[in-house]
């Protein structure tokens, strides 16, 4: 799940990727899955049972979804998309270049959170919370959340270019 800084609308989101909606505008402030627990979400279903389970979750306002569910009755606003995912990860990388998810701000590092001597903590828009042990050699970039009571072992990378790629087609989409 990710949290917007600034508010954004489906209908601004359609405008800028050329998109069909289906049911009214409404203010998107999470990218997440469909399962997730954060409020205005905005998520993609690919199939039936995602689409389901999307549907259900109170906290998902807005569903990118492709034209065989765009019949369906809803009170949630669709985004029709031929590829629901790729659209999905395109949204989070547009909204990352856009300066949504960060604040500017300097970083926060909780006094319980325990860092080893070697790690790198970029000065800006990281928060580490409660309980958090950070091993040798990790390197922490910007645009991250480490949420309480979480353990990186030693050399791992957090919040980089390469996280995770998705195989579209014939080709690889980094997502950023």
């Amino acid at each position: 799940m990710i949290n917007f800084d600034s508010e954004i609308t489906v209908a601004n989101l359609a405008r800028s990727f050329d998109l069909q909606i289906k049911g009214r505008d409404t203010t998107i402030k999470n990218l997440g899955l469909v399962n997730s627990e954060a409020n205005n979400i905005i998520s993609f279903a690919e199939n039936e049972t995602f689409l389901k389970t999307a549907l259900n979750n109170r906290n998902v306002v807005a569903i990118i979804v492709s034209e065989k569910f765009s019949n369906i009755e809803t009170n949630k606003s669709l985004l029709l998309s031929e590829n629901p995912r790729e659209l999905f990860y395109n949204i989070h990388n547009y909204l990352l270049q856009k300066g949504f998810y960060t604040s500017n701000q300097r970083t926060i590092i909780s006094d319980s959170a325990i860092i080893h001597k070697n790690a790198y903590i970029a000065e800006n828009n990281v928060i580490i919370g409660n309980n958090v042990k950070i091993g040798p050699n990790v390197s922490i970039h910007e645009n991250t959340i480490i949420d309480d009571n979480v353990t990186i072992n030693s050399n791992s990378v957090i919040g980089e270019d390469g996280f995770q790629t998705l195989r579209l087609k014939d080709h690889l989409f980094s997502i950023t």
